[in-house]
């Protein structure tokens, strides 16, 4: 089947996504305490390319998009995943100290929602804006993508690798386990994204329009 290959690529992608995460707090930032929280994690900029080209590849290897236009794709794209980290980041933190300021819980649940759209219509615009124009239900798939490595994290925390004692949603990025969902099943939205393009007909050539002439006798 074609989306074998892509699928085992996406599954590395993601493998070196949790890694990346995971060898900077425990090597370089230290595990013990929560000093983790205030660190600017350099990881997180390889970790947005890596979100970027798993959804990307498919669109390679499947729909033969030309490299150019990947490429522009992908830098628009890698923006986006970087402003939505620092947003869900503020809001994360804020959420695990309560120092609220001027907003409250309600208000951060609205960001949060602000957010996950603006990243989903992003991530559709741009696919239509340099690649191939998609359905409507593909904003369903990028939706999914985006929601599900929140619970698939606390599964993960709680019944895979865990090195803290509690099972909270911070232990959870901690481990690095959001890093590892977003980018397997954004990969997994660029699967359905080559089924989900809309093809546009091409207007007549003058040589198509000749073509259905009938001919003299």
């Amino acid at each position: 089947m074609a989306w074998i290959k892509p699928f085992l690529f996406i599954l590395v992608l993601a493998l070196l996504a949790f890694a990346g995460w995971f060898v900077e707090i425990n090597y370089f930032i230290g595990w013990e305490g929560a000093e983790w929280l205030s660190y600017n994690h350099y990881s997180v900029f390889g970790i947005a390319a890596l979100v970027v080209i798993a959804y990307l590849l498919p669109l390679y290897l499947i729909a033969r998009k030309p490299m150019q236009r990947l490429w522009k794709a992908g830098v628009e794209l890698y923006f986006v995943v970087l402003a939505a980290y620092f947003l869900e980041k503020l809001v994360l933190i804020t959420l695990y100290t309560q120092f609220y300021g001027f907003l409250n819980p309600d208000w951060l649940l609205v960001m949060q929602v602000l957010v996950l759209v603006m990243t989903v219509m992003s991530f559709h615009f741009v696919t239509q804006r340099w690649l191939e124009s998609l359905r409507w239900q593909q904003t369903l798939v990028f939706g999914a993508a985006m929601l599900l490595p929140y619970p698939l994290s606390l599964l993960s925390v709680q019944y895979l690798f865990n090195f803290s004692n509690d099972t909270l949603l911070m232990d959870a990025v901690k481990m690095g386990y959001p890093f590892f969902w977003i980018t397997l099943l954004m990969g997994i939205a660029g699967l359905i994204a080559t089924q989900n393009f809309t093809k546009t007909l091409a207007p007549p050539t003058q040589e198509d329009i000749l073509d259905d002439l009938p001919e003299e006798e």
